[in-house]
């Protein structure tokens, strides 16, 4: 389904995307409901920001101030699902600590118990109904819509174009909010990239089976993620330890205040002759344990700060300065590349391995190419002299896709252009005579390579699916169909 919708008109497959993501936040809604499923809320979550971060980034092809006052109504209702989820994370790594700080882990405990208490408590009776209410007529208002399409006007480009430039722009704002990222003190620059990161998760992954080299792309992306992901948690728990540490601080003053005072008042009775209770040492055990509360917290305090700077210098040496950056970049500008340019001209031909030239061929002038590939890894672009009776011309392509099917981007160019870039294909460059001879209504060409043995016979076609019928004159050289063997590819064959 997913490659079909990439094919799409860009708001049919917008709205089928969002009543998916509706459909899964209901689901994970009735299992929160059930009480026995520990990963509901979080499937709640994530089901949501999916939604919101769809609705956001499709925005331009769901027109209407309906939707747009239903995301903002979507948006105030999920905010509130935060609390309890990020005290339950929280909770599960205070229960991993060591006992060396038990009591400052037993305060922290304390503190996120109730923090998660109050955030559930918050989303039953609060959330939930207003999800319930509000999701299904938002499902209804993405089920239905009007297409307009004035006649001999061309058809808008399918989804595919618009997600290529959207996740252009959001890989773009990757980098340049992470280059951007110098110390730890840019903690805020850093959760911006974790954003961004995220959006072109979620971009992504609903297509990721269609897409080459889409997998690939996104488990690199989570590696990123992670590392961010994780400094992001130490932040959450840098504040969860501030406002614990505060909470233990007053109880301690509050503590001393009341010793104060009831020492104030016994002297004053033992001045005027009256007994005192005797002093069974449970406010000396209370201000014991505060003092040993606050110690323990702010010893899992330098941990989480020693943490973050490991994480940090990690983050520092692999991504930000190392190379895996620029390579996810490389690797998600060609996803992009790809999507955008899929509406351009297909050439579908059909390659084949030849025994020798053709005596056919004689009498015929061939023309003289002389073709070399520029510098890259996931885009490579040929440039190409093409030398016949006719004149020199030359031309820039750029093709993508392998088999009988791909697209082809091409263009003319002058010759001081030519000479410019011919400089940087040393090393990986084509020499080859090209005879073209018409069949009926097809042509063959027929290449002949001057640097090496080698004959090659294409043909275009109009659709894949087309049976070729070889001519007398080429069917005794034909060895085999080469179409799918990367072997005979021109780029690898340049040298």
């Amino acid at each position: 389904m997913s490659e079909a919708l990439l094919d799409t008109l860009p708001e049919e497959a917008t709205r089928r995307l969002a009543t998916g993501l509706i459909d899964h936040a209901l689901e994970a809604m009735d299992r929160l409901d059930a009480g026995e499923d520990p990963e509901a809320l979080h499937d709640v979550r994530v089901a949501l920001r999916r939604l919101r971060s769809t609705l956001r980034a499709y925005a331009s092809v769901l027109p209407g101030k309906r939707i747009a006052k239903r995301k903002k109504a979507l948006a105030e209702l999920t905010q509130g699902t935060g609390e309890g989820r990020d005290a339950e994370v929280q909770l599960a790594w205070a229960g991993q600590l060591s006992s060396e700080a038990s009591e400052g882990r037993a305060v922290l405990v304390e503190h996120l118990a109730e923090r998660k208490r109050k955030g559930y408590a918050a989303v039953h009776d609060e959330v939930l109904p207003g999800l319930r209410t509000l999701l299904p007529k938002l499902r209804d208002d993405l089920r239905r819509y009007r297409l307009e399409h004035v006649v001999f006007e061309p058809a808008p480009p399918p989804f595919r174009a618009l997600l290529g430039r959207l996740l252009r722009a959001e890989v773009d704002a990757l980098e340049a909010t992470l280059r951007g990222v110098s110390s730890i003190e840019d903690e805020a620059k850093a959760h911006r990239g974790r954003i961004h990161g995220k959006r072109i998760r979620y971009l992504l992954e609903p297509f990721k089976d269609a897409l080459d080299r889409g997998p690939r792309a996104i488990k690199a992306l989570r590696g990123l993620q992670d590392l961010l992901g994780h400094l992001n948690d130490l932040a959450v728990r840098t504040e969860s330890l501030r406002i614990a540490l505060e909470h233990t601080a007053q109880e301690r003053a509050r503590r001393l205040v009341d010793d104060a005072v009831r020492s104030e008042a016994a002297h004053r009775r033992s001045s005027a002759g009256v007994l005192s209770a005797p002093d069974d040492g449970s406010e000396a055990r209370d201000r014991a344990h505060y003092e040993r509360a606050q110690e323990g917290l702010l010893a899992l305090l330098r941990d989480v700060l020693a943490d973050k700077q490991t994480t940090f210098d990690k983050l520092t040496q692999e991504w930000l300065n190392g190379a895996l950056l620029g390579t996810l970049v490389k690797e998600l500008q060609g996803l992009s590349s790809a999507l955008e340019v899929t509406s351009a001209p297909k050439e579908i031909e059909r390659k084949y391995l030849l025994s020798a030239l053709p005596p056919h061929v004689k009498g015929t002038t061939p023309s003289r190419l002389d073709q070399g590939y520029l510098p890259g890894e996931q885009l490579i672009e040929r440039i190409r002299r093409i030398q016949s009776p006719d004149g020199e011309r030359y031309v820039r392509t750029v093709k993508l896709g392998r088999g009988v099917s791909r697209i082809e981007i091409e263009e003319a160019c002058g010759r001081d252009v030519f000479e410019k870039l011919w400089s940087l294909t040393m090393g990986r460059r084509v020499e080859k005579q090209r005879y073209t001879l018409p069949e009926g209504d097809r042509v063959w060409e027929i290449d002949a390579f001057l640097d090496r043995e080698l004959f090659l016979a294409e043909i275009e076609l109009a659709s894949e699916d087309e049976v070729v019928q070889f001519p007398s004159w080429l069917a005794p050289h034909v060895v085999r169909d080469v179409t799918d063997e990367s072997t005979y590819v021109n780029s690898k064959l340049a040298q």
